[in-house]
């Protein structure tokens, strides 16, 4: 119970829970950033490098946002086609 309680509720964070929703292709994402965070930081990867490399993700990460949005219309329209079937 207190290694529990010592968690402090960690496993419910709005970071953990955003984290498990992403696909793993996002996921190694965020890891090759972090990565690159790194490398120029250690002097290892040109700065204008990981720059190109967070343009590409955020785009990509554009284009993940419009799917997941046009995944929820769809579904609000079919429930909405149901439930005038239903009515109907």
């Amino acid at each position: 119970m207190k290694q529990g309680q010592a968690m402090g509720g960690s496993a419910r964070s709005n970071a953990n829970r955003a984290a498990k929703s992403l696909p793993d292709d996002l996921k190694d994402v965020g890891q090759m950033l972090l990565a690159a965070m790194r490398d120029v930081r250690d002097g290892k990867l040109d700065p204008k490098v990981a720059s190109a490399l967070a343009s590409l993700s955020n785009a990509y990460r554009g284009i993940f946002e419009v799917g997941q949005v046009d995944a929820k219309v769809a579904e609000i329209e079919a429930r909405l086609a149901a439930a005038e079937r239903d009515a109907a």
